[in-house]
């Protein structure tokens, strides 16, 4: 009788579920993102919330399973609790994570697992067993997977319950061959060729007189060595013969495992296709293995998983338009993960090609029509290419909103709006949406941020201040908030916005945090406007108010920029608290408090900045502001969030201040770069007073600066050499000095 718990066993032993190259899944590793609101995700202690139409505010740059779900709950399907646990949303990614490279080679699974089932065979010596194999121009595949181990290792229990130790020894032994081709040593002389030949190991030949059973399993092993041994023609033949054999046990399935050798046989290369012959030809072989499968699916239900695999890759468009109009209205079954996977692969390799907004199913163009304003930062021009695809899909929202009506478009017109964009009746259309809408709260913040662009602060003031009034989750109140900074008409206001609750734990909690009062905390825009927007005199007079933790390093901030600014009634009224845990350069701001004269100030402000490399002026925010600047000081820039609040200063600032700001600036951005700036005043300052002990050092610490500062090498042509002049000088003017002593090269 056929045993078809051993055929599962078998056909994940050959590592069925292998395939070359990433699966992209609308998302990315190694991304840092803000803990008060996440650009890329929504929380998982928010996502029930948000799955189930309480959507708060739709981000641009979210992963597109989060626009999938946006989706759903804006055309009136928003996900139960179950449905959500069932598709089991992780980052950008969906279901569980399977028959993966650290699965594969972990000691409780995979490997580990094979490793202890050989241990059951008498005699068997210990083996070393890889996962992953070179297919060429330095590239590797996962070619066993932990299925691969751990179904092997069933498999042979079986064998040794039924067959004893010397039978199964036997097949121990060819099953050995077989995974010793996972991942075969390479010469290295044949690496980074394509294509690659990898070396074959073969089941040893059996014993006389074996039994059947194991002859049947000789001719498996056989195939399946060839297989993982990347011979996929002769792994294929072998396989057809297997399915002519009406006496082997797993003539149903060799049909099956011939199709899938050829589907490897076109995937399991180092890259995709690149000319037309090859595209042609990757595939004929995907089409010729899909109609294999169509012939047997009626009767074995995997064929029909990898007919999807297949269509994903042969007949991308046919299979995204069933995939989003399932995933779009219909409810969630175990099947839908893979489903969602297999779509957010699609919507990857259509964006590939910048194709995402003029997708014919509108669910891909919604996706893509949202996403278009987001900031990407790896193109040349980011703000630029940001506005070309906010104008094309604007044009594209507002063509589907004129025919369907639909508040799902209306969301998509007025995320990608500007000041000027925005009908007299698209306007309308958005504030009177209902409050129990899903579009609701990101529709009123559309429009708070289009009043504040027209400078109606007081308008979108009064839409933010009436949304803080929801409970709402706390990434999307951290977003008002942001806002609230902004449209807020006075200072103490908008310092009333600044403290946040974070929307998703960092780390692992502190133990027993919870019995002490618990710090605020800050997102990135309350020092962005401190140093983008706020005059100094105002950002002296505020500094009193600000919160605590924010105080220090706002002084250090003033009293950088005064005495730069050559406002030293500022920098002198503050001095003693920049120096307060300074111990060893409190002298030098005792100097300065001390002098009496504009030029005694600045001369001591020098030494001050030359010891303290900590002291910034920070009025540089974007690349934009370096290009303009130069090398300007020592590079400083701080990320500005996606939302461009940031950017906005604040609407208590009068005119003026605005202006006096701006000026500032303007100012500060002339500086060159910090040692460029202070080496030639310093020595010009020690010519004049070669006595000074403070001189040497601070010449030594200003060469020894120019090594790690922004921008630190070679000079470029023509330019002074700072760093060489500053030790020519001290070396010459100050031989006997310890600080000359260390300071023993200038590069």
């Amino acid at each position: 009788m056929f045993n078809t718990s051993l055929l599962r066993c078998a056909l994940l032993a050959i590592g069925l579920l292998s395939f070359s190259g990433p699966l992209l899944a609308s998302g990315g590793d190694g991304f840092s993102e803000n803990p008060f609101a996440p650009e890329y995700h929504v929380p998982q202690a928010e996502l029930p919330g948000y799955a189930g139409g309480k959507l708060g505010i739709v981000v641009p740059s979210f992963w597109r399973i989060y626009h999938v779900l946006a989706y759903r709950a804006l055309t009136g399907h928003p996900l139960s609790k179950t449905e959500l646990a069932t598709l089991k949303v992780d980052g950008f990614k969906v279901g569980d994570y399977v028959g993966g490279w650290q699965n594969a080679s972990d000691d409780t699974s995979g490997v580990g697992n094979w490793k202890k089932a050989r241990a059951s065979v008498k005699g068997a010596a210990p083996v070393e067993v890889g996962i992953e194999a070179d297919i060429g121009e330095f590239s590797t595949i996962l070619n066993c997977p932990a299925d691969a181990f751990e179904r092997a290792a069933k498999t042979l229990a079986q064998r040794l319950a039924a067959n004893g130790q010397q039978l199964a020894a036997a097949w121990l032994a060819g099953q050995d061959a077989v995974f010793a081709n996972c991942s075969p040593v390479v010469e290295q002389n044949l690496r980074g060729t394509s294509p690659l030949v990898r070396p074959l190991v073969l089941p040893p030949a059996l014993p006389a007189k074996a039994p059947v059973w194991l002859q049947k399993d000789y001719a498996y092993q056989r195939a399946a060595a060839h297989f993982y041994g990347g011979r996929y023609t002769e792994a294929r033949a072998q396989f057809l013969a297997i399915a002519g054999d009406s006496a082997s046990p797993w003539q149903p399935v060799g049909k099956y495992l011939a199709a899938r050798a050829l589907i490897r046989s076109a995937t399991a290369v180092p890259r995709e296709p690149q000319t037309d012959a090859d595209k042609r030809a990757f595939k004929d072989k995907l089409e010729q293995a899909r109609a294999e499968l169509v012939a047997i699916a009626p009767g074995y239900a995997p064929a029909h998983a990898l007919i999807s695999w297949i269509d994903v890759r042969a007949r991308p468009d046919e299979r995204r338009g069933v995939l989003s109009a399932a995933l779009a209205a219909e409810p969630v079954t175990a099947a839908s993960v893979q489903m969602m996977t297999d779509y957010l692969v699609l919507m990857d390799r259509l964006d590939a090609e910048h194709k995402l907004t003029a997708a014919v199913d509108p669910v891909t163009a919604w996706i893509g029509v949202m996403q278009a304003g987001a900031y990407d930062p790896y193109t040349d021009n980011p703000a630029k290419d940001a506005a070309a695809r906010r104008s094309a899909a604007l044009a594209v929202a507002r063509t589907q909103w004129d025919l369907r009506h639909e508040p799902v478009w209306l969301v998509a017109l007025l995320t990608n709006a500007g000041v000027t964009d925005l009908r007299p009746a698209e306007r309308k259309a958005a504030a009177a949406v209902k409050a129990d809408s899903p579009a609701y709260v990101t529709l009123q913040y559309h429009l708070a941020r289009l009043a504040l662009a027209e400078g109606r602060a007081a308008n979108a003031d009064s839409i933010v201040t009436a949304l803080l009034k929801g409970s709402g989750a706390a990434s999307t109140r951290n977003r008002l908030l942001r806002m609230k900074m902004v449209t807020a008409p006075t200072a103490e206001a908008a310092l009333a916005a600044a403290p946040r609750v974070p929307a998703e734990q960092e780390g692992e909690p502190i133990p027993d945090e919870g019995k002490a009062k618990a710090e605020p905390r800050f997102d990135g825009d309350l020092r962005e406007h401190l140093e983008r927007h706020i005059p100094l005199a105002t950002l002296a007079r505020l500094k009193a108010a600000l919160p605590t933790a924010e105080q220090h390093d706002t002084a250090d901030l003033i009293w950088t920029r005064a005495v730069l600014l050559d406002q030293h009634d500022i920098a002198t009224a503050i001095t003693d608290e920049v120096s307060a845990g300074r111990a060893t350069t409190r002298h030098l701001y005792e100097r300065y408090k001390k002098a009496a004269t504009p030029q005694a100030k600045h001369d001591a402000a020098l030494l001050v900045l030359a010891n303290a490399p900590e002291l910034v002026p920070r009025v540089s925010m974007d690349r934009t502001d370096l290009e303009r600047g130069g090398s300007y000081w020592s590079c400083y820039d701080r990320e500005t969030g996606a939302d461009g609040m940031g950017k906005t200063s604040p609407a208590f600032l009068s005119a003026d201040e605005r202006t006096q700001a701006e000026k500032e600036k303007a100012q500060l951005l002339k500086l060159p770069r910090r040692t460029s700036y202070l080496i030639p005043l310093v020595i010009e300052w020690a010519k004049k007073n070669k006595a000074d002990p403070e001189a040497p050092k601070a010449l030594h610490f200003l060469v020894a600066a120019t090594r790690n500062e922004c921008g630190a090498g070679a000079a470029k042509e023509g330019a002074p050499n700072y760093s060489k002049m500053a030790f020519e000088f001290l070396h010459k003017q100050y031989p006997k000095s310890e600080w000359t002593a260390q300071t023993r090269y200038y590069y």
